[in-house]
């Protein structure tokens, strides 16, 4: 946000300056360098905040490639692992959308998006002896983490200031791109998982 500030900042005083000084001088006064280096600022802190997250949920990633899932045999409610991803996400995002202006906030979700969802179907890959249930079971929990990476937006919200966000125009939950790059990555895990766990 500071740093937010200081782009804001930099372009007025530009103006000012440009109106000030002799018309002849006016036209070399680019403060644009300046400006872009406060851009990079704010892209590099948003890449640190979704980097601290998709580190804190690798534990939930490690703890599903480690289940035994030849062992499954009924489809019950979601695994542990998506517990733990529920957890870190509700530790994690209300303290990253405090932290952001709505507009970076809204650039988080589509960075964490497009970090995090390729490491889960990374995962999937990994997961040993997936069996024709063990792949019902593991499609009951991707579209688990799926409502719960949507959620993000109001993730920690009470139920008023969910509904404004929900109203927003401006919101992640109204943004083409954090919705189709969600729903797209997950349809090509789902397409995977049955094709993992189609009967031979």
């Amino acid at each position: 946000n500071t740093a937010s500030y200081c782009t804001d900042t930099i372009n007025q005083l530009e103006s000012i300056i440009q109106d000030e000084i002799d018309k002849a001088f006016a036209e070399h006064i680019d403060m644009s360098t300046e400006s872009e280096s406060f851009y990079d600022v704010i892209s590099s802190s948003i890449n640190i905040l979704v980097s601290s997250t998709v580190l804190n949920l690798k534990p939930s990633l490690s703890a599903m490639v480690q289940m035994s899932w030849d062992s499954v045999d009924k489809v019950g409610d979601a695994s542990d692992y998506v517990s733990i991803i529920q957890t870190t996400l509700e530790n994690d995002i209300p303290i990253t959308r405090d932290t952001l202006a709505s507009v970076y906030f809204r650039g988080f979700c589509d960075r964490f998006a497009s970090v995090f969802l390729p490491r889960f179907l990374e995962n999937i890959f990994k997961c040993k002896n997936v069996n024709e249930m063990a792949a019902q079971q593991l499609l009951l929990d991707t579209n688990a983490v799926k409502d719960l990476v949507l959620s993000i937006p109001i993730l920690g919200l009470d139920e008023e200031a969910a509904q404004k966000v929900k109203q927003s125009k401006r919101s992640v939950l109204t943004n083409a791109t954090f919705m189709k790059l969600v729903n797209q990555s997950f349809s090509k895990t789902e397409v995977l998982i049955k094709i993992v766990g189609a009967p031979k």
